[in-house]
């Protein structure tokens, strides 16, 4: 069984070790296109011999541009790997007998793993990184928008819409029941994640914000309404133990 983890990556290194330790322990292969990152995190994916970085030269936040990148990026893995995984940095696709669980579908045919997403959510950042991310950070609640369809047989085409949150396969997928978990670690503490934000939302292209693409970031949404600190803390108290 090989599989193949392919991902866009800009300033995360609070979480790649994490992201790292996690498909590192069933890929065969981890693809990684840095944007130039500046906080160390080239340095942490160089260290670790899975990956293999590649430039990404985009300016800022660009939906379209990384969604183009996501829809084509894999083509290289038809024949050589059984399944591709197209993820963020934050993003664990998760079951604790992935590898098994994969092979059944491939062994019944089926082409697209559907995901049950969750987002996690704690307090404060991460200060525990001696294990797997899902073993110590296990809360959180349920996100159907984080129900995406990103793992696949590499002989699907697939045309992801901005956000990559929703998707077209050609030919006719053939679909797994929804088993594996997707786990969003992006909510460390409203603190951080507004900091975050702030940072991001001034990457933003203008073709973004014309479009509201990358809407979570804008700051006039830390008014309570979804991903915002009212969101939060209502979600802090409604999340449960998902791992």
């Amino acid at each position: 069984m090989k599989i193949l983890v392919y991902s866009v990556c800009w300033n995360e290194s609070m979480f790649l070790p994490f992201y790292l330790r996690h498909y590192s322990s069933f890929a065969k292969k981890i693809i990684v296109y840095d944007q130039h990152s500046d906080d160390g995190s080239r340095e942490l994916l160089q260290k670790n011999k899975l990956v293999e970085i590649r430039d990404y030269d985009a300016v800022g936040i660009h939906e379209p541009s990384v969604t183009a990148l996501y829809n084509t990026c894999y083509h290289e893995a038809r024949g050589k790997a059984d399944w591709v995984i197209l993820c963020d940095i934050d993003e664990i696709v998760y079951d604790p007998y992935i590898i098994t669980k994969l092979q059944e579908y491939k062994d019944m045919g089926m082409t697209v793993a559907k995901m049950v997403g969750y987002t996690m959510l704690h307090k404060f950042p991460p200060i525990d990184y001696s294990k797997q991310v899902w073993k110590t950070y296990k809360y959180g609640v349920r996100d159907e928008v984080f129900d995406k369809l990103n793992v696949f047989n590499p002989k699907m085409d697939v045309e992801y819409a901005p956000g990559r949150h929703t998707a077209k396969f050609t030919p006719e997928p053939i679909y797994s029941q929804p088993e594996i978990k997707l786990l969003h670690y992006r909510y460390w503490g409203m603190d951080w994640v507004l900091k975050r934000h702030e940072i991001h939302y001034a990457r933003l292209s203008k073709e973004n914000i014309e479009n509201s693409w990358g809407y979570n970031k804008f700051p006039e949404r830390n008014d309570g309404s979804y991903y915002t600190p009212k969101w939060f803390g209502v979600s802090y108290q409604q999340r449960e133990e998902v791992v």
